[in-house]
């Protein structure tokens, strides 16, 4: 859990505009990405959260959800957590 905290710590700070950075409107993340950043997605919880994920279960019986402690958002196309 630890290392997953250093690198959304690490992340997070280059997510806004810095005090005497380049730009006062862009943040390090935007201008090298060219990517924004999204509340919706990146915002969602916090770290180290308890969270109940969903599983596919095939209309039986099995447990619906996981538990599990958040720790990111998944870097991936498709998004996720």
């Amino acid at each position: 859990m630890i290392p997953y905290l250093a690198m959304v710590c690490a992340k997070q700070m280059n997510n806004f505009p810095a005090k005497n950075g380049i730009s006062k409107y862009y943040s390090p993340h935007m201008i090298m990405s060219n990517e924004s950043y999204d509340y919706k997605k990146h915002c969602v919880c916090e770290f180290g959260t308890y969270v109940q994920g969903n599983t596919r279960t095939n209309n039986t019986n099995l447990p619906r959800s996981v538990d599990a402690i958040y720790l990111r958002p998944a870097s991936s196309l498709l998004g996720g957590h």
